[in-house]
């Protein structure tokens, strides 16, 4: 009796759940018919809303209608990004920045303008129909021709940083020639300038005046260089000074001394390497640490000729020693080309802006303090023989006095202090 009417109980309940299973598949099905219509309608209101915008264009030809219609057309302006050749970012500010030389140009001088087009740009599908403007003498429609295509690559953002000065809620807008006029300088920086971006990589004609705003991104552009090359440089110093004071201790077999001169190592060639002391410590104290450590290191993808060197310099009978004189022959092999590439990277830009900067604005980025420094490079050493790559004497008229950039004998090996670098 008393299992029948558990029996009874639980069918019921079982009823109830399936009507309300019915009920929700019910109201499911109910809900996505609705998101059907409503879609049905949303589309057909945009094609509506489109055609209008057609017929508008047709009967006006006004061009800010057809910028209307490329954002409200996504096919279409997926047709002109491709004629653009955008399959990316970098593709996409490419065109942007061509798009960018052309308008200014034409805004200044059209003959210029029609020559830079059949020098870079005719042969581009994106641009090939401008022809028939430059034939007719139609530099207005030619401009309104670029500014469609700017429209479709960037929005209405990019069609207002360009054409109207203003930069909507992107930082300085998307185009790289609203703060210059290229015709001031060579067409080959000009070039340089629209793929990497780079204020430093236009060079002004001879005779021109460099436009404010030029000189200006120039100095800030310089100035986070340069302090980026420093910084690098500061963390090369700090690990070669690490790995060097700690070599007495890694001869001992201090095991935590040979985990913090292994990681020093790895920073110097890869100073953003995420490997950690503690991992290195661990792995060297495994069955088989060689393994250990190249499995460690191999994780944090550092490069395979340093773990080789590692594991190699690894005594397998007393895994708390280690090869310093292998360590350290790693270390000024990959020391030599660091050293020079950053002396170089500051050579170059220091050049840059020598004739381009003010004095006061040229001895701001590189002054005396910053030439000593990496004049200093050429010292770090762990055995006899200096990196002989001098750092450039300043050109302009300056308070400073010419670097002494003399070298070390190869037989008399330098004490480097590491505080006055």
């Amino acid at each position: 009796m008393t299992q029948n009417i558990f029996q009874t109980g639980m069918d019921v309940a079982s009823g109830l759940q399936g009507l309300q299973d019915q009920k929700f598949q019910s109201d499911l099905v109910r809900q996505q018919q609705q998101d059907q219509v409503m879609a049905r309608e949303a589309q057909a209101q945009q094609a509506q809303q489109l055609n209008a915008l057609k017929q508008q264009y047709a009967d006006s030809g006004d061009p800010a209608v057809m910028r209307q219609i490329i954002m409200a057309d996504p096919e279409f302006a997926s047709s002109m990004q491709t004629q653009f050749g955008v399959i990316d970012d970098n593709s996409r500010t490419q065109a942007l920045n061509q798009a960018g030389v052309l308008k200014q140009m034409l805004e200044q001088s059209p003959e210029q303008a029609i020559a830079y087009w059949q020098e870079n740009l005719s042969q581009n599908p994106a641009f090939t129909g401008l022809a028939d403007n430059f034939e007719g003498g139609d530099f207005e429609g030619a401009l309104n021709e670029i500014g469609w295509g700017v429209t479709a690559l960037g929005g209405q953002e990019a069609y207002d940083s360009m054409f109207t000065g203003f930069a909507g809620a992107g930082e300085g807008g998307s185009s790289l020639f609203a703060k210059i006029d290229p015709s001031k300088y060579t067409p080959d920086s000009v070039r340089a300038f629209e793929q990497t971006g780079q204020y430093s990589a236009l060079q002004p004609l001879a005779g021109s005046t460099p436009d404010p705003e030029y000189t200006k991104e120039l100095r800030a552009e310089l100035r986070s260089g340069v302090t980026k090359l420093e910084s690098d440089a500061r963390n090369l110093v700090t690990n070669f000074g690490k790995l060097d004071n700690l070599a007495t201790e890694m001869r001992s077999g201090n095991r935590s001394a040979v985990a913090q001169g292994l990681v020093a190592l790895v920073k110097m060639g890869d100073p953003g390497s995420v490997v950690k002391e503690e991992e290195l410590r661990q792995a060297l104290g495994a069955q088989a640490p060689a393994a250990a450590v190249a499995d460690v290191l191999r994780g944090k993808g550092v490069s395979d000729g340093i773990i080789n060197s590692i594991v190699q310099s690894i005594d397998p009978l007393n895994p708390d020693s280690v090869n310093v004189d292998q360590i350290l022959s790693t270390g000024m092999a990959m020391l030599q080309p660091n050293v020079k590439s950053l002396v170089e990277a500051y050579n170059t830009s220091k050049g840059r802006a020598q004739g381009q900067l003010a004095e006061g604005g040229l001895l701001s980025i590189f002054d005396k303090g910053r030439d000593e420094f990496f004049s200093g490079l050429s010292k770090l050493k762990f055995t006899p023989g200096p990196i002989d790559t001098p750092i450039q004497e300043t050109q302009q008229k300056s308070q400073f006095k010419p670097i002494n950039n003399s070298t070390t004998n190869a037989d008399q090996p330098t004490t480097t202090n590491w505080s006055d670098l």
